[in-house]
């Protein structure tokens, strides 16, 4: 029963201190957030719109480092309880080195819970329509985005309706014109439209032409230049990326694209980087507990942060180095994405029997 009051005893403390890590780390991205959209003013982006894309932000920023917070949380708690002595007394009252990893696991189900619910529900969103509200600010109302995700941009007497696609690329377009007593006057459609030397070249336009006594006329071109004055990095601002998926529309995504012979490996590595995310959060613990036992009580608290952080971003850079280079030699997104996992608890393992042996 003692044993079952401490290991919750522990958790609780883990817990709060991955609390007080994520509320430094949320005020700090914040301000740097801030900070970083202030080049971006411009138009109908105003200092306003830049706190609230910083704010609307801050959700997807923080899930992207939130193992790390955890790691930091688990060294600040388990640090205080040996600093204060308290962890000696603990294992001297019975409790074994398995009582404490039990313990991380309770405080891995209850943070990873809102993990899940904030990383996969709040923050695919919120940064999805961050990035749509200062694309539309920013094009100075040129631009209107659909909850579908196509797009109508508007320019004088010309109305232009596009599905974007990335790297500059646009499907399925057409243009309409009207006059200045708003007639119907051309409409033009093409498949394909890529952004080329500054200009909009289509491919494959059929042109329909209203005359004025109610006739029209059709015509094919093979290839013509748009003028749109619109930026593409305007139109490719809202290409929803994986990271802003849900991860069942994400599943969709790859089974779709996959069936149409798309290329899919970065998605694919974002799915099972996404579905491995609680077993993240218990590495990062598990890592935490040996780390601080087999470390002198007369460290200093900042060493141990300071040690913690640098086990944190070896972590984060193993991991998008992997996921950089599986993608690039093509092996398995499966594999890339659980071999951080294994290397880091390999080393978890070990420093474990170290700290059972002390």
């Amino acid at each position: 029963m003692i044993i079952g009051i401490l290991q919750r005893y522990i958790a609780t403390r883990i817990i709060l201190m991955t609390l007080l890590a994520l509320a430094v780390v949320t005020a700090l991205s914040w301000v740097v957030g801030f900070l970083g959209e202030l080049r971006d003013l411009g138009g109908s982006y105003q200092l306003l719109q830049a706190m609230a894309h910083a704010l609307l932000e801050l959700p997807y920023s923080i899930n992207q480092v939130f193992p790390m917070l955890v790691l930091l949380g688990g060294v600040l708690a388990l640090g205080s309880l040996v600093s204060q002595q308290e962890l000696v007394v603990m294992r001297a009252s019975g409790l074994s080195l398995m009582g404490i990893t039990f313990s991380a696991i309770l405080a891995v189900v209850v943070l990873g819970a809102g993990w899940v619910v904030i990383g996969e529900g709040v923050a695919p969103h919120l940064h999805y329509l961050a990035d749509i509200h200062k694309t539309m600010d920013k094009s100075d109302g040129q631009a209107v985005i659909t909850a579908n995700g196509d797009e109508w941009l508007h320019q004088s007497h010309v109305f232009i309706h596009v599905r974007v696609m990335p790297h500059q690329h646009l499907q399925d377009v057409t243009r309409y014109q009207f006059d200045d007593q708003n007639r119907l006057v051309l409409a033009e459609h093409t498949d394909n439209m890529d952004y080329q030397q500054g200009h909009w070249l289509a491919h494959q336009v059929v042109r329909t032409i209203f005359n004025p006594d109610n006739t029209t006329r059709s015509e094919q071109i093979a290839s013509a230049v748009w003028d749109m004055h619109i930026n593409p990095a305007f139109l490719d601002a809202h290409w929803i990326q994986p990271d802003e998926m849900s991860l069942p529309y994400l599943y969709q995504y790859i089974q779709h694209s996959a069936h149409n012979g798309m290329r899919v490996a970065d998605y694919k590595f974002s799915f099972w980087k996404r579905m491995l995310q609680p077993l993240t959060l218990l590495v990062m613990l598990l890592l935490a507990i040996p780390f601080v036992l087999v470390t002198p009580r007369s460290v200093a608290m900042g060493w141990r942060l300071l040690l913690g952080v640098i086990i944190g971003f070896s972590f984060y850079i193993f991991d998008a180095m992997v996921g950089e280079l599986a993608i690039l030699f093509q092996v398995s997104p499966f594999l890339a994405a659980v071999m951080p996992l294994v290397v880091f608890a390999v080393i978890g393992v070990v420093l474990m029997r170290r700290a059972q042996v002390r």
